[in-house]
C-alpha cells in the first residue's frame, strides 16, 4: 500500500497491508510526500513491531546535481533501515549496489519492465524485486513468472493509470514546466478542457461539427484556468488521443493472479486519503485470505463491491488482456465516482463518545458507516447528536 504521510503508512498496516511503499520530498517521485526522516523512522518503528515492512523509494532519474545529494541520502537510509529501496535509475541502482550492499533493492515500474529479458537482466546485476510496468498482460506475466522463477515479481493490482506509457509523458513539462520524472507531475491529463476551433480567418469560437464541415476547421484543447493558451487536437490512422484513463481494478481478475504465484501485489495512491488506504487495504487483505481458505471457491464479487465505496474515474481491467479496452478511458469527465464519502476518521475513544476528525459535512440523521480493521463488514449507526470536542 502507498503511504504519503505517517497517518496513512498507520492505517495501510492497521488495515491489513504487508508492507508500505513512502519516500521523503526529496530524491523521489513523491513531492508531495509529507514525510519527514523523522516521521518515517517512527513509521519503520510502527511496521517492524508488527512484523511489516517498509520500502523507500529512491525512484527519480538522477541528473548530474541529483547525483551530489546521493552520498548524504544514502547515510540517512541506511540508518533508518527500511526493508528495501525502490529504484528506477540504472546509476543509482549500481551507486547503492557498489555502497550499500546491504540493502535490498526493488527496480521500480518506472524502470518500463515488460519482458523476461529485462527481468533476468536486472535479476544478475543484484535486483531482489522487479514492478512490472502497467503495460504488461497476464499471458506476458505468466511467460515471465515461468522463464524468471528466482526474482520476486510485483504488479500493480489496484489505482490511477498514467494516460502514457508508465509515467514517461511531457505534457507536465509542456503545460506546466513540472518534470514528471523528477516527481512533479501536475498531473495535465485530469485537468477540465474545452474544443475551441479556429476558422481560416483566425478568429475562434465554437461550432458544431458533422461531416460536412468537418474538414473546414483545426481542433485544439483549452484548459479552464488557462482561457486563450489552445492546444491542437491532432488525429491520424489510429484516431485521437483522449487524456483521461479510468482507474486500475483488477479485484474481478485477482484469483488469476494469486494462481499464478506473484509475490506482491501493489496499489497506487500517494496522495490519496486515509479512508482511500483503509477500504482499499481492507478489502484486498480480506479478497486474498478467502483465497488461501478456499481457492476452488473463491468469489471476488463481495470485495468489489466494497471497492465501489472509494472516489475513483470509473474503473478498467488495464492491459490485463493486452490492451486498453474502450472502458479503458473516461470520456465524460475527469471527476470522482462514489455514492459514498469519506465521513471521517476517528481519532480517541473517549468514555462513551468517539472523537472524529470530521472530513466531510455530517448532519444529524446521517447514516455512518464504521470501517474496522480486521473485519469486512461495516457497523451502520444513524449519527443522532453530536457535539465540538473542543468547545462542548
Amino acid at each position: 500500500m502507498p503511504a504519503g504521510d505517517l497517518n496513512r503508512l498507520k492505517t495501510a498496516i492497521l488495515y491489513g497491508a504487508d508492507a508500505v511503499y513512502a519516500g521523503t520530498p526529496d530524491m523521489s517521485l513523491r513531492t508531495q510526500s509529507a514525510f519527514s526522516f523523522e516521521d518515517l523512522s517512527e513509521g519503520i518503528a510502527f511496521a517492524h513491531a508488527r512484523g511489516k515492512r517498509v520500502y523507500l523509494t529512491l525512484n527519480l532519474f538522477a541528473h548530474n546535481r541529483d547525483v551530489e545529494k546521493l552520498p548524504s541520502f544514502l547515510e540517512t537510509i541506511r540508518k533508518m533501515r527500511p526493508d528495501g529501496v525502490i529504484v528506477s535509475d540504472l546509476g543509482v541502482f549500481q551507486y547503492l549496489k557498489e555502497h550499500a550492499p546491504e540493502l535490498e533493492l526493488h527496480v521500480s515500474t518506472q524502470a518500463n519492465v515488460v519482458s523476461w529479458l529485462t527481468v533476468n537482466s536486472w535479476h544478475k546485476q543484484g535486483a531482489d524485486l522487479c514492478v512490472m510496468a502497467r503495460e504488461v498482460s497476464f499471458d506476458e506475466l505468466s511467460e515471465i513468472r515461468d522463464r524468471c522463477p528466482d526474482i520476486r515479481l510485483e504488479t500493480f493490482v489496484h489505482g490511477a493509470m498514467c494516460m502514457t506509457y508508465s509515467g514517461r509523458c511531457l505534457l507536465s513539462n509542456y503545460m506546466a514546466e513540472r518534470g514528471a520524472n523528477q516527481g512533479s507531475c501536475a498531473h495535465s491529463c485530469r485537468w477540465k478542457y474545452n474544443l475551441k476551433v479556429t476558422r481560416p480567418d483566425g478568429s475562434v469560437g465554437t461550432v458544431e461539427i458533422n461531416d460536412t464541415n468537418m474538414n473546414e476547421f483545426s481542433f485544439f484543447l483549452e484548459e479552464e484556468f488557462r482561457p486563450g493558451e489552445l492546444y491542437p487536437i491532432e488525429e491520424d490512422e489510429r484516431g485521437s488521443y483522449i487524456l483521461n484513463s479510468r482507474d486500475l481494478n483488477l479485484m474481478p481478475q485477482l484469483k488469476q493472479y494469486l494462481d499464478l504465484g506473484i509475490d506482491s501485489l501493489k496499489v497506487e495512491g500517494r496522495n490519496k486519503s486515509e479512508y482511500y488506504g483503509a477500504v482499499v487495504a481492507r478489502a484486498y487483505r480480506a479478497a486474498i485470505d478467502a483465497y488461501y481458505r478456499d481457492p476452488d471457491s473463491f468469489d471476488s464479487l463481495p470485495f468489489e463491491r466494497e471497492l465501489a465505496t472509494i472516489p475513483s474515474r470509473g474503473y478498467t481491467s488495464g492491459f490485463h488482456s493486452g490492451r486498453l479496452e474502450n472502458t479503458g478511458h473516461n470520456f465524460d469527465h475527469g471527476g470522482s465516482l462514489s455514492a459514498f464519502e469519506y465521513g471521517g476518521f476517528i481519532r480517541e475513544w473517549r468514555e462513551d463518545a468517539l472523537v472524529v476528525e470530521v472530513k466531510n459535512r455530517l448532519l444529524p440523521g446521517d447514516v455512518l458507516e464504521f470501517l474496522p480493521p480486521g473485519e469486512v463488514e461495516v457497523v451502520r449507526l444513524r449519527l443522532y447528536e453530536f457535539e465540538s470536542a473542543e468547545s462542548g
